[in-house]
């Protein structure tokens, strides 16, 4: 959004929410006919300490984003989903409150290590490959993420002699090679990742047929878009000619664009 804190502010002002449908969960209990006197006064110290905690997490929310959380379209849908839940969790936790509860962090925590697994763009941050052409034709790359101030190709390489954890050899074949990427937006609305932009370089291709899939062993979700997350897609793509013995280079990526480093005469 357009406003600092917006993150912070969302969560918290959700997290109000729950605990104000918290509060209605415990009133319904409270007047129910079968609560006793000893369990009334309970559920009025619980009821207490509810609207307390809701009045906190929403002051904090008000004070980052100095009011503008509530013009802050994404998180409408939101609010009435978590103050039923938290109505639910309190005033059906047998019969259904603590099912539903569970369910829906399963969902949220499936999101969370859907879209976690790939590293994030931040200020100076990008996902790098790192290439050096061998005498004997081969191609041998090796991957850095999330490369603050991505340095120059050469530094790159030594960097990433110890800290790759994969490396790869291909063949050269005198042929061009096109390397792809992908970049996720979450939905601005979701708890905690609602905003954020991550992705990856995601394989190496020649002619259409993949030479290297870099995603392998980094994750195991893959999105195709939907759910409220937004999937751009980039390619890159090294002609045969500057592709000779000893050069040394990087491809990066910041969520925007793949370029080399340095830069490559195409």
């Amino acid at each position: 959004m357009d406003f600092d804190h917006f993150g912070p502010s969302r969560d918290l002002l959700y997290l109000s929410v729950f605990l104000f449908g918290c509060v209605l969960g415990s009133f319904l209990m409270m007047i129910r006919k079968t609560c006793t006197l000893r369990q009334r006064s309970r559920w009025i110290s619980v009821i207490l300490c509810l609207v307390s905690a809701a009045l906190a997490a929403l002051t904090g929310s008000v004070i980052l984003s100095q009011g503008l959380i509530f013009t802050a379209s994404p998180v409408y849908p939101f609010l009435p989903v978590f103050f039923v839940l938290g109505t639910a969790a309190l005033r059906f936790p047998r019969a259904g409150g603590c099912t539903i509860i569970f369910a829906a962090g399963l969902f949220a925590v499936w999101l969370c290590i859907s879209f976690f697994v790939y590293p994030r763009f931040a200020d100076g941050e990008s996902v790098q490959l790192s290439i050096r052409s061998a005498e004997n034709g081969e191609l041998l790359f090796r991957r850095l993420i999330a490369a603050r101030d991505a340095p120059k190709a050469s530094e790159a390489w030594r960097q990433t002699v110890e800290a790759a954890a994969e490396t790869w050899n291909i063949e050269h074949n005198g042929r061009g090679i096109t390397f792809e990427a992908v970049a996720i937006t979450a939905y601005p609305g979701y708890p905690i990742i609602g905003g954020e932009r991550r992705g990856l370089i995601t394989q190496v291709v020649r002619d259409g047929e993949q030479l290297l899939a870099l995603t392998k062993n980094v994750y195991r979700f893959r999105f195709s878009g939907g759910l409220g997350f937004s999937l751009d897609r980039y390619s890159l793509e090294l002609p045969a000619a500057v592709i000779i013995p000893g050069i040394n280079f990087a491809v990066l990526f910041d969520g925007k664009k793949l370029y080399f480093d340095p830069p490559i005469q195409l």
